[in-house]
């Protein structure tokens, strides 16, 4: 056997071994991200499917700000996210549609906001 053969069997056997012993139990895809540059800032989103949403802020200092989640298909405000920092929450939302994340805060921040579902679910 030449080289290339043993090295793809080789990559082919590690890969199956590997997706049989190491469990996936989420996926995350990025979704969008943005740059808050102040009170009232917004990133929009469109989420094809109802799930979670993961939303990571960094902040440039250590203040008080908030992060409001609307709903724009239904008009109408979901959640208050409260922070002092940086900050990452998971999120369930009811349905797909594009939503608005609204900064209100003093200083500048970047946010990134990404879709998180189950693969699989284990009966325990």
């Amino acid at each position: 056997m030449n080289r290339f053969t043993v090295f793809f069997l080789l990559a082919l056997f590690l890969f199956t071994v590997s997706s049989l012993l190491l469990p996936h139990y989420q996926s995350v895809n990025p979704t969008a991200y943005g740059f808050f540059s102040g009170d009232g800032s917004s990133v929009s989103v469109f989420v094809p499917t109802a799930r979670r949403v993961a939303v990571s802020v960094v902040t440039d200092g250590k203040e008080e700000y908030s992060i409001l989640l609307f709903d724009g298909v239904r008009e109408k405000f979901l959640a208050n996210l409260p922070a002092m920092g940086n900050m990452y929450r998971e999120i369930e939302l009811p349905d797909s549609g594009t939503y608005y994340f609204v900064y209100h805060g003093n200083s500048t921040a970047r946010i990134a906001i990404r879709t998180v579902w189950p693969i699989h679910r284990s009966v325990c």
